[in-house]
């Protein structure tokens, strides 16, 4: 029985890599851009990801996926680290997928 169970979950797995694909658009981390801090005792702060950005879609939809980043053009001070700042919003076909 249990060999059985492995063999359909090996079906499953292929028929999924078959007809899906991820698309990455940023690692967790990634530095996304340098605000300047205004007030601040820092001139400016690296914009990181704090999750990776990706999308799963029907192979050949690639191209069809986007990332956007919505951020002020400036901070001031205090700027913590791990505050939010802004967003980093996907979107499939135009119509957002990911916020």
């Amino acid at each position: 029985m249990p060999r059985t169970h492995f063999q359909e979950t090996i079906k499953i797995f292929n028929y999924g890599f078959a007809r899906y694909k991820a698309v990455n658009l940023a690692e967790e981390g990634q530095v996304i851009k340098e605000l300047p801090v205004g007030k601040g005792e820092l001139e400016t702060v690296k914009i990181v990801t704090t999750a990776p950005v990706s999308l799963v879609v029907s192979k050949g939809q690639e191209k069809t996926v986007q990332g956007t980043v919505q951020l002020p053009d400036k901070l001031d001070a205090p700027v913590k680290k791990g505050q939010v700042v802004g967003s980093y919003i996907v979107t499939k076909d135009g119509k957002e997928a990911l916020k």
